[in-house]
């Protein structure tokens, strides 16, 4: 692999990578092929056959056959829902994605085929919803926990959240606000309040601001964006009131994470927890892990576009390390929320 600015030749290089978007009712079909002497990229990506020494096929399965997919528009809510095999009861989670929007089903799938009923939700860029993220109103995703609670499948202990970037800032709010969310998987999330405000009821939470100046510029049509945000410590009011919840948390954290200085701003929230008597969190940090930890044997991705930005974003971490925390981490989340 070459240097990160050799990754992005013309502007639209980063798309978004096809497992993220894919069609969980249909495998994910990759081949491999083994070619002979040195080609260039041309012969490549359709070799001559004399050239072929041998191939692989390897298919990727979301969702068991028995799980059932249910498509949801209920009232505000746009999403679906998965649903194990067996009578149950299961626990249940809301699972959310970050500013990538829409509607992605692939980790619900593969969370319903290890026993986890999971309900993923978009909150924007999908059918009727905003186009843009202008605001994040947790009564929208308290109406999804109740949805999901009023199922016959599902436990009523409580729900579980998890979230990645953005989306994980919207679980850590719905652990701090909304008493029936017992558990919160964060996945390179924030214990404050970014990109836009959230609001609860009557309460409103500002968003942190970044510094725009300190945006880095890593090659053609390709930003580091870490360093931009302020210290969160200086704007009190955009953090999250974690230390008031009664849900349990697991934060996931890539120390090398190219979006934000997820562990640093991890380590201040769980102080804020500790000094205010809340102990039921644990912290796991990676390292070489970038900030797209996805369920194990996704691809890595070392830069994708970034709607927010408008270009693309340098996510962090090298390719080794990355696949090793997505599987340990998998198995993680999978034990945790099973214990909802």
């Amino acid at each position: 692999m070459g240097p990160i600015g050799a990754l992005s030749p013309a502007p639209n290089t980063y798309k978004y990578n096809r497992y993220m978007k894919g069609d969980v009712t249909t495998p994910l079909v990759v081949n491999f092929k083994l070619l002979k002497g040195h080609v260039n990229a041309e012969e490549a990506v359709a070799p001559e056959s004399d050239i072929i020494l041998d191939s692989v096929k390897h298919e990727r399965i979301y969702m068991t056959e028995k799980v059932t997919r249910i498509p949801i528009r209920e009232g505000r809510l746009r999403g679906t829902l998965f649903i194990p095999e067996g009578e149950g009861p299961f626990p249940g989670v809301i699972d959310l994605f970050g500013v990538a929007g829409g509607l992605l089903e692939y980790r619900s799938a593969q969370l319903a085929s290890r026993g986890v009923a999971s309900l993923t939700l978009a909150y924007f860029a999908f059918e009727d919803l905003p186009k843009k993220m202008k605001e994040i109103d947790l009564s929208y995703f308290e109406e999804g926990v109740d949805f999901l609670l009023s199922h016959p499948k599902i436990k009523k202990s409580g729900i579980g959240a998890i979230g990645v970037s953005k989306g994980a800032d919207i679980a850590n709010g719905m652990g701090a606000f909304l008493p029936k969310v017992k558990a919160v998987v964060s996945v390179n999330g924030l214990g404050v309040n970014i990109l836009c405000p959230m609001k609860y009821k009557d309460l409103v939470i500002p968003e942190l601001l970044f510094d725009i100046s300190k945006v880095k510029i890593l090659g053609p049509d390709l930003l580091g964006v870490r360093d931009t945000f302020y210290d969160s410590d200086d704007y009190p009011e955009t953090q999250l009131p974690l230390h008031k919840s009664e849900a349990k948390y697991l934060f996931l954290c890539a120390k090398e994470d190219g979006n934000y200085k997820t562990d640093f701003e991890v380590d201040k929230a769980v102080a804020r927890m500790k000094a205010n008597g809340k102990t039921d969190y644990e912290v796991i940090k990676y390292d070489g892990a970038g900030h797209l930890l996805e369920p194990p044997y996704a691809p890595f991705s070392l830069a994708t576009y970034h709607r927010v930005a408008s270009s693309a974003v340098a996510w962090g971490g090298n390719s080794k390390d990355h696949t090793e925390a997505q599987v340990d981490s998998w198995r993680r989340i999978v034990e945790f929320l099973r214990d909802i």
